[in-house]
């Protein structure tokens, strides 16, 4: 019926149906039926059959060059990727300002768009999932593509479609052989980076003892064996293996809708092992263990990666890579407060000396660290870590955000921080976020919002008997008072905050830096109206 009429049939991802790379009958399909009408629409058609597999059908390939044509899929282009997130309703910038070096090492700036295809291979569907869940969610704000999880993503704009096909491609994968085993056992291990997993660190997870429900078929798999694996699941387009001119691995690396699936499979493991089912259900008899090979493996890079990186008195944004990775590690595995202590503010912040951001000016790749620490960015950081450690992450996450201008989003953290400082009673950090807050509503256009949180910036700065933010946090609020047109109160805010500091500094008695620049702002305000209406401005 189908080969009688101009018709079109569309039988779209087709592996579950045949048999498996590790089978004695690779990409041959199982269903005979589904044979026939191939093979049969092949000889004899007036329409038109579309199939989508990873794997070419040897059914077919008597035909192919006659009546079968095989297309390889190949990425989008930059061009039309960045025409994909933008019929999506994606926003951003189109300037180029965003290094990138591509796999041939040419360096070139892109812009936000650019970047973004660039960092997924060009994969439409990821380009699709993405757009539309920034436009659904975000408004299609393309800086705050770091809080996509292809998980939520798929589920809120494509009703689970791809998670579901990877789910039966898993199944299909499984089918009890030992390769199957040893391929899913490496395609979970993919899941728990998210970049490339480079041959060191696999080699830490590879190490025995074995990971119980997870590394058990790789550890002290012959060579030969674990090549053939990654060859078979390089040929299924699941994994992209990467060795220099000698042929030693240099990393492994797979899409990252695969290393999101994965980690979302191993993350909820069972007490029976690695799930085979294919499915998002505990298999009968399963219970809840904790996921204690997601932890152990995470620790085992954690522990990896601090011991092997060294720390330079000039380190580079290339050298604190390591270290960034770590502190994800780290809370993966449960150790939020040591990943924050040792390496996050001992190694990458230095200290007062914050050499991430002050030096490097990392704030992105500072953000991604500090978003580790929290359970729902940006409001709720993990209960594991300290009360005091809790609130200088929410100001951490609050500063990046600022800086990098996402200025709604800086304003929840922000808060939080300081509700968080005045709830300890340490009043100095209390009045420097509440100015921080009061600065960031008045560039919003929320000037009431800062006058009342300017205010109370000075009453915490009274309480902690600090001399320069007593004097500072007058000038916060009377220059939230001057946009606010309460004129008057602004002067007198700013005449006590200039006794203050003829009192603190004798020697230098008219405020100065950014209180000076904000008492001259208001000084100047008069004479720039008149000087506007002169000209015909205002």
């Amino acid at each position: 019926l189908v080969g009688e009429r101009r018709a079109i049939l569309i039988l779209d991802g087709l592996e579950p149906l045949q048999y498996a790379p590790t089978s004695p009958t690779p990409g041959e399909l199982k269903d005979q039926g589904l044979a026939a009408l191939l093979k049969g629409l092949a000889a004899s058609s007036r329409g038109l059959c579309v199939v989508t597999t990873r794997f070419a059908l040897p059914d077919l390939r008597a035909f192919l060059g006659k009546t079968v044509r095989e297309e390889k899929l190949t990425r989008l282009s930059r061009a039309a990727g960045v025409q994909l997130l933008k019929a999506h309703g994606v926003t951003g910038s189109d300037r180029p300002s965003l290094p990138h070096t591509d796999a041939d090492g040419k360096k070139e700036t892109l812009s936000e768009f650019e970047a973004l295809v660039e960092d997924v291979d060009g994969h439409a569907l990821t380009l699709h999932l993405m757009g539309s869940f920034l436009k659904r969610a975000f408004l299609g704000d393309i800086r705050r593509r770091d809080r996509v999880t292809f998980a939520k993503a798929d589920q809120k704009t494509d009703n689970g479609h791809a998670f579901r096909a990877m789910a039966a491609y898993e199944n299909w994968l499984a089918n009890g052989s030992e390769e199957a085993q040893r391929e899913l056992a490496i395609l979970a291990l993919l899941g728990l980076f998210d970049r490339p997993a480079t041959a060191d660190c696999l080699q830490a997870l590879l190490k025995a003892p074995a990971i119980p429900g997870l590394t058990e078929p790789l550890v002290g798999l012959p060579e030969e064996d674990w090549n053939g694996s990654l060859e078979a699941l390089q040929e299924a387009a699941l994994l992209t293996v990467n060795r220099d001119s000698a042929g030693t691995l240099i990393s492994l690396d797979a899409h990252p809708l695969v290393r999101e699936y994965f980690a979302k499979r191993l993350h909820e493991g069972w007490s029976s092992g690695f799930s085979r089912s294919g499915s998002e259900e505990p298999p009968k008899g399963g219970t809840p263990t904790g996921n204690p090979a997601w932890r152990e493996a995470h620790r085992r890079l954690y522990e990896h990666l601090c011991a092997t990186t060294k720390d330079k008195p000039d380190a580079t944004l290339e050298d604190l890579q390591p270290l960034y990775q770590a502190v994800a590690h780290g809370c993966q595995a449960g150790l939020q407060q040591e990943a924050c202590d040792k390496v996050y503010f001992a190694r990458i912040t230095r200290g007062k000396e914050k050499y991430a951001v002050m030096k490097l000016g990392a704030f992105g790749s500072d953000l991604g660290a500090v978003a580790c620490f929290f359970e729902t960015p940006w409001s709720r950081v993990s209960p594991a870590l300290m009360e005091a450690h809790q609130a200088w992450l929410l100001n951490q996450a609050a500063f990046r955000l600022r800086a990098l201008g996402r200025l709604t989003e800086a304003l929840e953290p922000m808060r939080a921080g300081m509700e968080n400082y005045v709830k300890q009673e340490h009043w100095a950090f209390g009045a420097i976020l509440a100015g921080n807050l009061s600065e960031l509503e008045l560039t919003l256009g929320e000037v009431a919002g800062a006058v009342g949180d300017a205010e109370q910036s000075v009453t915490y700065a009274e309480h902690s008997g600090d001399a320069f933010q007593r004097m500072g946090k007058r000038t916060t609020h009377a220059d939230a008072l001057h946009q606010a047109g309460r004129r008057a109160e602004a002067e007198a805010r700013f005449r006590e905050a200039e006794q203050m500091q003829a009192e603190r500094q004798p020697a230098y008695p008219l405020l100065y830096s950014l209180p000076g620049f904000r008492y001259c702002d208001l000084l100047l305000a008069a004479a720039e109206r008149e000087a506007g209406k002169a000209e015909g401005r205002m």
